[in-house]
């Protein structure tokens, strides 16, 4: 995905653990987001929250995080229904 365009089409940005469970609900963004907007400020967000941001990786819009002995996160900007994507990969929402 091209982290300098703007949107078209579905995208979503989502939240993963290391066994691609979502710890997060996926959030869906409208056509025409700035994706490096997004994206930028996700990772600024983990951050300022005290989560170490490691893994980054523009080609996969995608970075990853961790915070005191928590499994890591991977937060990511994808193409397809996340709802879809895990289901049929028979995993469910984290708890």
């Amino acid at each position: 995905m091209d982290l300098f365009a703007v949107a078209e089409g579905e995208v979503w940005l989502v939240f993963t653990d290391p066994l691609w469970n979502l710890v997060e609900p996926a959030r869906k963004l409208p056509p025409g987001t700035d994706l490096l907007e997004v994206f930028l400020n996700e990772l600024l967000r983990f951050h300022h929250l005290g989560w170490r941001v490691h893994g980054f990786s523009s080609n996969e819009s995608a970075f990853c995080v961790t915070k005191e002995g928590r499994r890591g996160w991977r937060v990511a900007l994808i193409r397809e229904d996340p709802s879809l994507r895990y289901v049929s990969r028979g995993v469910g929402l984290a708890r």
